[in-house]
């Protein structure tokens, strides 16, 4: 016997979905902090400023030393390989060569546990709402 079974998809809501998960402050500066950290071994370290002022926000990850530039695309890459061994230019690229698979199975988790999150607490709301009705 043959059992066929097939899944339809509201296209739209499920933009409207993803678009409020982008638009999550909360998630993205999850996901920003995981890519950070990800990526300091491959952030080149002389002295340690450029690595260890990283700022993270919910729009991105800023180095913030004015030589960031250039260490980022080798054009003044003065840096030692005894701290971060695997240090190059284009930093973000090198893990996500190397780490990207994993880089997205955690962002993944983010997006699964931000969405259960957010539901349970919309469940939560929903629920003392009705129970007010009933009292």
């Amino acid at each position: 016997m043959r059992v066929t079974s097939r899944v339809c998809v509201n296209e739209d809501v499920l933009k409207a979905k993803i678009e409020e998960l982008a638009e999550d402050e909360v998630l993205m500066l999850q996901i920003h902090s995981l890519f950070e950290r990800m990526m300091e071994p491959y952030v080149p370290y002389l002295h340690g400023p450029l690595s260890i002022t990283a700022e993270v926000t919910p729009e991105s990850v800023n180095y913030i030393q004015p030589y960031a530039r250039y260490q980022y695309t080798g054009e003044d890459f003065n840096h030692t390989l005894d701290v971060h061994p695997l240090a190059s230019a284009y930093w973000d690229k090198a893990m996500m060569r190397t780490h990207g698979d994993v880089f997205t199975a955690q962002v993944q988790d983010l997006v699964k546990r931000r969405a259960r999150q957010k539901t349970s607490t919309n469940m939560w709301s929903r629920f003392k709402s009705w129970i007010k009705r009933k009292l």
